[in-house]
């Protein structure tokens, strides 16, 4: 049985909370949405494992990471994880995050670019709606999303995996113990990430000179990347593949999970193969 080892590390002042296998592998680091925590990730690090040294975190104001008092960026983000990278002793990882995680991954990437083998983005938050948003948008998105986690937390937990049963029912049952775990967890201050704006993610894609995996949804399903993005970023990240998912929304990782796998594998097989 895979055991797992956990720890957190000190970045710039605020705590980062890790969990990892371990063992003498290549290592992958994996980055949870917003809201969720490092466990939510359920049952792909499991999968992961049997290959993989793989290393997940909790971000700043999640889980049992700490918190700063002013608003941060995925690139502030990117940072913790390059702390992490360098005081675990990474060896080239690959990097794969979900919605605000994959900003995060990207921006990592992108900004530190010879750190990393390669980068797993799944449907971030990009495109318009995101982009042109004034400062008072996106304080009125990062309000939305606070009274949101709110009501949540004044369910019982049970409540909650009742609730993520009813909102989520593509979803397998393992998911929702630490899905609901995770939104009491969050702390009042995470939304400060929601508050300010980070690099144009067209900016991120003309500097990551890793090989990238970016795996969209359906928008008609809730997914946020739309297929005019795709073509967009074809033309500014050459070394991108790209992964659909027609039947899958914004977490294609845990909506069409059988397929991710079989999707993702390959990928990670190529990078292992080229940094033999």
């Amino acid at each position: 049985m895979t055991k797992l080892h956990y720890g957190s590390v000190d970045s710039d002042g605020i705590r980062i909370q890790y969990y990892m296998t371990g063992e003498e592998k290549p290592p992958i680091l994996l980055v949870h949405g917003f809201s969720d925590n490092g466990f939510c990730w359920n049952r792909i690090p499991v999968h992961l494992a049997r290959i993989y040294n793989v290393v997940v975190m909790d971000t700043r104001g999640h889980g049992f990471s700490g918190c700063g008092d002013e608003p941060f960026t995925p690139e502030d983000e990117a940072r913790d994880m390059l702390t992490l990278v360098k005081e675990l002793n990474l060896q080239k990882p690959v990097i794969m995050g979900h919605s605000h995680g994959a900003s995060i991954a990207a921006s990592a990437a992108a900004n530190y670019a010879d750190v990393f083998a390669g980068v797993v983005l799944i449907d971030p938050p990009w495109g318009e709606r995101f982009a042109k948003q004034t400062e008072a948008e996106r304080q009125k998105r990062a309000d939305e999303w606070r009274t949101g986690i709110r009501k949540m937390k004044a369910l019982t937990h049970d409540e909650l995996i009742l609730l993520g049963k009813q909102t989520n029912p593509t979803w397998d049952d393992s998911e929702f113990f630490q899905w609901a775990q995770s939104k009491f967890q969050m702390q009042d201050k995470a939304f400060l990430a929601i508050a300010k704006e980070g690099q144009p993610w067209q900016e991120l894609m003309a500097k990551i000179k890793c090989p990238g995996l970016l795996m969209t949804g359906n928008p008609e399903k809730g997914a946020l990347i739309t297929p005019e993005l795709v073509e967009e970023a074809r033309h500014i990240w050459k070394k991108m593949e790209t992964l659909h998912f027609p039947d899958a929304g914004h977490n294609i990782h845990r909506e069409s999970y059988r397929e991710f796998l079989n999707g993702l594998d390959p990928f990670l097989k190529r990078i292992r193969r080229a940094n033999v």
